[in-house]
């Protein structure tokens, strides 16, 4: 979560940004209560499924870091084996801090340690049901000791799917314990929503009832993919490189 501009803030990975009105000062302090106290993001935008992995994998962070995140990525859509794009490492399946979730296949891969003392993964004919259970078995496991703030980084790529399947009820269901849960441990939870805002205005501000900021992308004729911070009551930040 890192965001700066010309009066010491910058984004990640992009050029100085444009110049636009926000109080930098108001922006900072929130984006450095949202890290200590955890948060939800919710993640906008008309781009494609290599886009939408990549800002996973921003927010799930450096897998050298110190503590070690502990990532729980749960995809909905069938697309386990593009699994690998949504982490930084080469082969995150192997790694004892990630756990991954495959909604459609009902299957899931966690860490060595985890396996023999968890129930086999979720057959439940419900799916949102399916995966609250799984997740929430994912952040009890990871939580089960002294987590630091933002250690937990949790991502459901993406609720598109889910919103196109399942009731709006049932995902908000779904969206607001997960939510409640990371924020026990002052983790990081994001939701992927692969459509444009503007035109799913109803829908995102329905969302963002239980998110904490917005986190909007967008691909311009063959640029590189561009973010931009919405946080409601403070306001939005310039588009910067993804």
């Amino acid at each position: 979560m890192s965001v700066r501009n010309a009066d010491g803030l910058s984004f990640r990975g992009g050029p100085a940004p444009e110049t636009e009105e926000f109080d930098v000062d108001e922006m900072r302090a929130k984006l450095s209560k949202l890290k200590q106290s955890g948060s939800t993001l919710l993640v906008t935008g008309a781009v494609g499924e290599q886009t939408a992995a990549y800002a996973t994998s921003n927010l799930f962070g450096d897998p050298e870091a110190t503590p070690p995140r502990k990532r729980v990525l749960a995809l909905t859509d069938g697309s386990r084996a593009q699994a690998a794009a949504h982490f930084q490492e080469t082969d995150p399946q192997a790694a004892s801090r990630n756990w991954i979730i495959d909604l459609d296949g009902h299957e899931r891969s966690v860490p060595a340690s985890a396996a023999p003392k968890i129930a086999t993964a979720s057959q439940d004919t419900d799916a949102v049901k399916g995966l609250r259970s799984e997740l929430q078995h994912a952040i009890e496991w990871f939580g089960d000791g002294d987590l630091k703030p933002a250690q937990l980084r949790v991502g459901i790529n993406s609720i598109s799917h889910l919103l196109e399947k399942h009731s709006f009820s049932e995902v908000e269901r779904l969206i607001a314990t997960i939510s409640a849960s990371v924020k026990v441990d002052n983790g990081m939870f994001h939701i992927i929503y692969q459509r444009d805002p503007d035109e799913n205005r109803e829908t995102v501000k329905k969302l963002m009832a239980h998110c904490d900021a917005e986190i909007q992308l967008r691909k311009r004729n063959g640029s590189p993919a561009e973010q931009r911070w919405r946080i409601p009551k403070v306001g939005s930040t310039p588009w910067t490189q993804l």
